[in-house]
Order: C-alpha cells, then structure tokens, then sequence
C-alpha cells in the first residue's frame, strides 16, 4: 500500500482510506454541520468495513488495514487534528 525505504516515513492518505474527499467536508462550525460531518464519516467508515477489504481480523481482514480505517476515522473526526494532518503534520 505505502512503499517508503528504511527510515522514511510515509503518511498515509487518510482521506483515501476512508473514501472521501476534503471538499465533503462542511466548513462551518454549527450544530447541522457537525451532525453531517458525522454521517459522513461514520457512513464512509461502515462501507469501507463492510466491503472486506478493511474488515476487522476476527472477520477475515487484515489487522494493520482495520487499524488503518479506524485511525483515519479518528484523525478526520476531530476538525483540530484534521487541521494539522491538511497542513502536513502525519505525526498526528
């Protein structure tokens, strides 16, 4: 998925791994906002799992991709660390 040689880090496409794109996300900061910007995630969230290919290890998927779909959901989650991650800090 992320080739990266020894001592490189690579920061994964978060937005990728989770199906969506920035511009989905609502850029105010209201209650109605809020609300969508949970739907979408959550809905993002459930597909990607339910497709197999991030799927939980007790259900046949890979350990370290359902690691990476649920880091994703927290990073995108929070508009503070979100905000970082867009600005380049991978150390999230």
């Amino acid at each position: 998925m992320w080739e990266a040689s020894p001592g490189e880090w690579i920061v994964p496409d978060y937005y990728e791994i989770l199906g969506v794109t920035p511009d989905q996300f609502p850029e105010g900061d209201s209650f109605e906002e809020k609300q969508d910007l949970a739907l979408l995630l959550n809905t993002a969230y459930q597909e990607r799992m339910l497709s197999g290919e991030y799927c939980h290890a007790d259900l046949g998927g890979d350990d370290k991709k359902f690691m990476l779909l649920v880091r994703a959901h927290t990073v995108l989650s929070d508009p503070h660390i979100r905000k970082f991650y867009d600005a380049g800090g991978g150390n999230d």
